[in-house]
């Protein structure tokens, strides 16, 4: 439900912005005769997620940072940046090393300040997502700066005159 609920919201956000192509979509045997199957099988067909095998989807799954930098990432349209050789980052964390597949979503979200990180420099991508930086994501893609995570579930938006 978790995942679900941080997909659509970021999806729905998002969507108008979008750039992605239709592919061929999987069964989620998990997802059949569910709420989640339409919306699912839709996500799958424009290639924004994958599940976690070929029949197996686990919409009860809590979604990590990586994941969701990813998700943005193919929503928007920017995969092309994240994956072209001549961009040169600004932003680096100590916990997102090159060779991970998350690196370009990440790095692309982060410097593009979709997402961002921690104050120790970490943007710890295996951590799972959560409702707070769900909503900060969400008023960052509408144009809103100034927002900073007070807690896990709550958030403090700063508006300036």
């Amino acid at each position: 439900m978790k995942k679900f609920i941080c997909c659509i919201m970021v999806i729905i956000t998002c969507f108008i912005f979008s750039n992605v192509n239709a592919s061929e979509g999987k069964i989620f045997y998990d997802t059949r005769g569910t709420k989640y199957e339409g919306v699912v099988e839709r996500m799958v067909r424009l290639g924004i997620v994958n599940g976690m095998s070929e029949t197996t989807f686990a919409p009860n799954k809590g979604i990590t940072r990586a994941e969701l930098a990813k998700i943005i990432t193919k929503i928007k349209g920017i995969e092309d940046i994240a994956f072209d050789d001549k961009i040169e980052y600004t932003k680096e964390f100590k916990d997102v090393k090159k060779s991970e597949w998350y690196y370009p979503y990440v790095m692309t979200a982060s410097n593009l300040e979709i997402m961002n990180g921690y104050e120790d420099g970490l943007f710890k991508p295996n951590k799972e997502v959560t409702y707070a930086e769900v909503v900060a994501i969400l008023l960052r893609n509408l144009g809103y700066t100034n927002i900073k995570e007070d807690s896990p579930n709550r958030l403090v938006l700063e508006l300036y005159s």
